[in-house]
């Protein structure tokens, strides 16, 4: 398993001497490292993960993981793992899961806790409820 080390010493906003560009690089290195550790571990599927834990898996602190996802992803966290949350639902709906499972054992399985969290989520990136979603035709078999 690999380790993702970041010293939050590296990105230093207190030092009116670092070149912008050194601290817009240690924002990047951060951001890389924050979305290959979330893809490798799937860290979205944890309804309980947090901000906190990512920033200690990362070896950071939470407000400069949190000002790296604004600057470098133009998101914050809860944005970002519901992204990657619907984005497995929708993977899922692809593959035809919801054949062979309920909507929230999948949506459960993407890391969504809450029906009304997942409901709102998904309404808001595709536009419509899962249900409608599942309603068009190539669901359909």
């Amino acid at each position: 398993m690999q380790t993702f080390t970041v010293k939050t010493t590296d990105i230093n906003h207190e030092n009116p001497d670092a070149p912008e560009s050194v601290t817009s690089d240690k924002f990047e290195e951060l951001y890389q490292k924050a979305i290959s550790c979330l893809e490798e571990k799937k860290l979205w599927q944890d309804p309980n993960f947090s901000l906190n834990q990512f920033a200690e898996i990362l070896c950071t602190n939470r407000t400069y993981l949190s000002r790296t996802l604004k600057e470098k992803g133009n998101t914050n966290f809860y944005n970002l793992l519901n992204s990657y949350r619907i984005k497995q639902v929708l993977d899922d709906f692809d593959r035809l899961e919801h054949k062979n499972f309920t909507i929230a054992f999948i949506y459960q399985k993407a890391g969504f806790a809450y029906q009304a969290s997942f409901n709102r989520v998904f309404k808001q990136v595709t536009g419509c409820t899962a249900t409608e979603y599942l309603q068009q035709e190539k669901y359909q078999i």
